[in-house]
């Protein structure tokens, strides 16, 4: 074949990459794979976008292989994802002493999950509870100073008719004095429990694993009497109230995309259904320079609650009728 010669359009070319260098080129054709070599044209672009535009290029990588899309192509093919696909733990060593629910279990925002021996933090809340509230300390001690007081106007009086000495006067009035530093101390050490109650009753809260919105209980790995450490899943949790779709899409039609426009998803359901609405979620920032590719996230609403990992068709909704089919630069 003429190196010059155009690549016919029932064949494809396959352009091997390894760590980002193009290490071989073939062409595919008639179940047949032959090496493919191509003299490029001066106003013809660099490795892989030497091909038609408009043709199909397979690029391989170290890991992954991917098909690029049609540049004009507006439908393309995804994976359907939960909306939250949560793996929870605690923040706190501990034996499990209860899984109060079941793998596939649906729960409420908050409702409790798997609960943690918690009797020592248990204790030092109640402790605290009663030095919050207390009043013992303060109430002898504000006694104490009212005490002091009396004693030091009967000094006074006392040294006016020459009955006492001035440092029996000045004697009585540091001892009431020191009875009213009891007095605040106390009242200060009362606030304090406050505060610590308020951490203690934050500290139990650690012995709980709660749902952290609504959802289902995907998967549990402890049991009961199990000694658990810190940040160590002991269970996945799922929101799919809504599904989530990754699309790689081409970088000329993410340019021409927004978060929050439209788009068709089809879910194969029965004959004739119609396709469902969403809403593009996020498009990412910065693309594969290998495929030209960039990751458009689509959410859908899931109230029928279908199970995620499903392959689904999507349609872009577009704002203008720009054509797509154009040359990239």
């Amino acid at each position: 074949m003429d190196e010059k010669a155009p690549l016919p359009g029932d064949e494809a070319v396959v352009v091997m990459h390894v760590q980002g260098r193009v290490e071989n080129t073939l062409r595919l054709s008639n179940n047949s794979v032959e090496p493919y070599h191509h003299t490029r044209r001066a106003d013809e672009p660099e490795g892989a976008k030497m091909l038609n535009h408009h043709r199909k290029c397979l690029v391989v990588g170290a890991v992954v292989a991917l098909t690029m899309p049609v540049y004009g192509q507006t439908n393309f093919e995804g994976i359907t994802v939960a909306r939250h696909d949560l793996e929870l733990g605690f923040e706190i060593n501990g034996v499990v002493a209860d899984v109060a629910v079941e793998p596939g279990q649906h729960v409420k925002q908050g409702m409790p999950m798997v609960l943690l021996n918690s009797l020592d933090a248990q204790a030092q809340v109640a402790q605290l509870k009663i030095r919050s509230t207390s009043t013992f300390e303060i109430d002898a001690a504000k006694a104490e100073w009212e005490l002091g007081k009396i004693e030091l106007e009967q000094m006074k009086e006392a040294f006016s008719r020459g009955g006492a000495t001035d440092f029996e006067v000045k004697r009585k009035a540091l001892e009431a004095e020191r009875s009213r530093l009891s007095y605040e101390l106390f009242r200060q050490r009362q606030d304090e429990a406050r505060l610590q109650l308020k951490q203690a009753e934050v500290n139990v809260e650690r012995y709980a694993l709660r749902a952290p919105r609504d959802g289902i209980v995907e998967t549990i790995t402890v049991s009961k009497g199990e000694l658990v450490r810190e940040v160590t899943p002991v269970l996945r949790f799922v929101d799919i109230s809504a599904l989530r779709v990754e699309v790689p899409t081409p970088s000329r039609l993410a340019d021409r995309l927004r978060v929050g426009g439209p788009a068709k998803v089809d879910l194969d359901g029965p004959e004739g259904a119609p396709p469902i609405g969403a809403t593009i979620y996020h498009i990412a920032a910065v693309g594969d320079p290998a495929s030209g590719l960039r990751t458009v996230t689509l959410e859908f609403p899931n109230p029928d609650e279908r199970a995620a990992g499903d392959t689904v068709r999507v349609e872009y909704v577009l704002d203008t009728a720009q054509p797509l089919n154009e040359s990239r630069p």
